[in-house]
This record gives structure tokens, C-alpha cells and sequence, in this order.
């Protein structure tokens, strides 16, 4: 068996209670691929939490759950401290500024020789 460390990547992250009050009080503030997600059926809009269709099915994201788009545009929840234990804030480089983006680092799989 050999042992494999992550890759960092970029993934898209909200906390749900965020987007919550967005839907209820400012479409146009969701990010592009919630609005997308919802119009496609891909979200489910509760007062309390969110019924997201993923890669596994069908899973709920509670109010103090990330809402994740994976490097494949796959949508996820993530439980805050898991979340914690697993991201970092990430940076965008938009040239010449540097901007700090609402993205998070994600680890991919690497082999380690």
C-alpha cells in the first residue's frame, strides 16, 4: 500500500445560514453557481437548511454547514469542523492586484514516492 498526500486547489465556498438570508432576501447576491444549482434543481430552498443533490445523493447542509463546488462544479456540504480542519482561506491573483477571494484551499490526492 503507498501513502498519498493532497494537492491544494481552489474550491468556491459559503456558509449556508449566508446563503440562506440571501435567498430569502437578496437573489442577487448569491454567487453564480448557487443561482445556477437552484434554477437546475440542484438546490432545495428550506427555512433552515438546504437539499442538495451531490455525487452521493441526496444530502442536507444545516445552518452552520459550508456549501462547497468542488473542482468538477460538484456541489457539497461540509460540516463546520471538518471544514476548519481541511481548509484555509485562499487567495486570487488578478493581476496587478492581489485580491483575497471567497475561495478556500481544497487538497487533492498525490501520490508520495
Amino acid at each position: 500500500m503507498s501513502k498519498w498526500r493532497k494537492k491544494p486547489i481552489i474550491v468556491e465556498a459559503i456558509k449556508i445560514a449566508e446563503l440562506l438570508g440571501y435567498f430569502k432576501n437578496d437573489w442577487n447576491r448569491l454567487p453564480q453557481y448557487v443561482q445556477n444549482a437552484y434554477n437546475n434543481g440542484k438546490i432545495f430552498v428550506f427555512p433552515n437548511c438546504l437539499e442538495i443533490k451531490t455525487l452521493e445523493g441526496l444530502m442536507i447542509g444545516n445552518l452552520k454547514d459550508w456549501l462547497i463546488q468542488g473542482i468538477a462544479c460538484e456541489l457539497y456540504p461540509c460540516r463546520p469542523e471538518i471544514f476548519l480542519k481541511t481548509y484555509t482561506l485562499g487567495m486570487v491573483l488578478c493581476s496587478p492586484l492581489i485580491l483575497f477571494h471567497t475561495t478556500v484551499l481544497r487538497k487533492e490526492f498525490t501520490a508520495i514516492r
